[in-house]
């Protein structure tokens, strides 16, 4: 395992939308619900040579999923930092692999606990396949 050279700065939220679905069936398939996520690159900050940004959204795949309990859209937005003698060296798509679980973890979170008081109960987010397709 390589050694993470990222630092966090923070992170923010700037879109969080969560909608229950008055049609979802609570005796159903709950398995059939599929996530999407949309990375956008990380990108070198102009004015600060050591410091990046990533934004990733995870959202439901409204129309391959079969019976979902919510329909959402979560964005988190961070900003990173690395070592001085690093920067020269950066590589937006290795910043990707290195801070993108953070952010997908992130978003995790609020996720869950806006579900947790919602009609249908928490929802959750699964595992993300590490080779997930990115865009820029």
């Amino acid at each position: 395992m390589s050694e993470i050279r990222a630092q966090l700065e923070r992170y923010f939220f700037p879109h969080q939308e969560i909608r229950a679905n008055a049609h979802y069936d609570i005796n159903g398939d709950r398995s059939g619900n599929k996530v999407q996520i949309a990375v956008h690159n990380a990108r070198q900050i102009p004015e600060r040579e050591t410091a990046f940004t990533i934004d990733v959204t995870i959202s439901l795949d409204e129309e391959n999923s079969v019976n979902p309990p919510y329909f959402f859209k979560v964005q988190a937005f961070g900003i990173f930092v690395i070592p001085e003698g690093v920067a020269s060296a950066f590589d937006p798509k290795s910043a990707n692999q290195e801070v993108l679980p953070l952010l997908i973890g992130a978003i995790r979170e609020p996720l869950a606990a806006m579900t947790a008081r919602g009609p249908w109960g928490p929802f959750f987010v699964g595992l993300i396949a590490k080779d997930s397709p990115l865009e820029d």
